[in-house]
């Protein structure tokens, strides 16, 4: 216990002493106590804060990349039902097109009064890759592939025949027809020259990586 001075100066100055000691260690424990211990929690919360932005932005791209995904899937599932299932972009047999282009041509033909006469290929087109790019796999999916097609028939019989091929192939095109009368013989009858088109993969293994691609996908979720 501290012992006062009995003089009442003496006694004034000396709890002025302590009353100013303990302000000096309040101030002291409030510098290097108080202050750094709420300045640690201030820091603390806006890490922690910091922490769940980054955390929501995670999510959201993970949300964003998870419908990409989806939609990808969905694209690649169109392309390959196009390509595999319904042969709309047309596929070769053995690596010959024009088998293909000749079976598709003789179905729609069939039960209609038509005469067939030459069916060739056409030449081909070459792919040029886009300004600055060498690689054309990588800009040009497709190509067109086109045979030109003679036959006789009446103007009637050639609108079911196109109409046919149309209407089993949304991405076949006619891109040229000429019709010209035959002799008067049978007036009803013309020669008929067409092209028709259809698209082909540029690379023919394409559909086959497109599926392990998605079988891939498929087991990564």
């Amino acid at each position: 216990m501290i012992r006062l001075p009995e003089n009442p100066e003496d006694r004034k100055k000396a709890i002025a002493a302590i009353v100013l000691g303990v302000v000096v260690l309040l101030f002291v424990a409030f510098m290097y106590g108080v202050q750094p211990y709420r300045a640690s929690i201030r820091a603390r919360k806006a890490r922690v804060a910091e922490l769940e932005d980054e955390i929501w932005r995670a999510e959201k791209e993970i949300k964003a990349m998870d419908r990409i995904r989806e939609q990808n899937n969905i694209i690649v599932e169109k392309i390959l039902d196009e390509s595999e299932a319904k042969r709309h972009i047309l596929r070769p047999s053995l690596g010959n097109y024009l088998l293909v282009a000749t079976e598709v041509i003789n179905q729609a033909a069939s039960g209609i009064k038509i005469s067939i006469e030459t069916i060739n290929e056409m030449p081909t087109p070459a792919v040029t890759p886009q300004k600055g790019k060498t690689d054309t796999k990588q800009d040009n999916r497709f190509a067109p592939y086109t045979i030109n097609l003679s036959l006789t028939a009446g103007l009637h019989d050639l609108a079911r025949f196109i109409h046919r091929l149309e209407s089993a192939n949304p991405y076949l095109a006619v891109t040229r027809l000429i019709v010209m009368a035959q002799s008067s013989e049978d007036p009803e009858q013309h020669f008929v020259s067409l092209h028709l088109q259809w698209p082909i993969w540029v690379d023919d293994e394409h559909p086959q990586r497109l599926k392990a691609e998605r079988i891939a996908d498929e087991e990564r979720q």
